[in-house]
């Protein structure tokens, strides 16, 4: 039997733990979750998407930002004749 079984036992106290709540802990949590949103500043990604004329690159482009008209699409003629590029910026949570 260890020494905290045979305190709990005994009725004793377990010895006191650290605050997981509570003002002073507030300051702490803030502190990190600012540390962890600079660690997690996200790159700009470039995508190149590239086919031939009528192929359904729009279309494609379309269905996985899941916006069926972003960019435009023709069954009849080229629709995006030129380069396009997307952007997405997040808003901020300040």
């Amino acid at each position: 039997m260890t020494g905290a079984q045979a305190d709990a036992i005994d009725g004793a106290a377990p010895p006191p733990a650290s605050p997981v709540a509570g003002p002073s802990m507030t300051a702490v949590w803030l502190k990190e979750l600012d540390e962890l949103e600079r660690g997690c500043a996200a790159e700009r990604v470039v995508i190149g998407i590239v086919g031939t004329t009528g192929a359904g690159k729009s279309s494609l482009l379309n269905a996985l930002l899941g916006r069926e008209d972003l960019l435009p699409t023709s069954g009849m003629h080229a629709s995006t004749a030129c380069a396009v590029e997307v952007s997405y910026i997040a808003a901020s949570s300040s």
